[in-house]
């Protein structure tokens, strides 16, 4: 679940560039806390920089490249796990 918000926040940010904890909590229907730890989380990626009520995407850094590979990475996360399990 928390991959699936992770990814949403993500998308959102590449749209607007800056979202605060409040919007993303009303926009994805979860807890203020859960986002804080979402963006805890990607921040220690280093995919979002968290600012005093939010996060924002900057411009010039590398987490712009990255963002769009980790959005991918993260769709289908399940089916490409058990696919992998199988594999083996």
């Amino acid at each position: 679940m928390s991959k699936d918000r992770e990814k949403e926040i993500l998308k959102l940010l590449l749209a607007k560039k800056k979202i605060t904890v409040n919007e993303l909590s009303s926009l994805l229907f979860t807890s203020e806390s859960s986002i804080r730890r979402d963006l805890a989380r990607l921040e220690n990626q280093q995919l979002v920089k968290r600012i005093h009520g939010g996060a924002i995407i900057e411009e010039n850094s590398i987490s712009t490249l990255k963002i769009p590979f980790v959005i991918r990475e993260l769709e289908q996360s399940d089916a490409k796990i058990k696919i992998a399990k199988q594999a083996v």
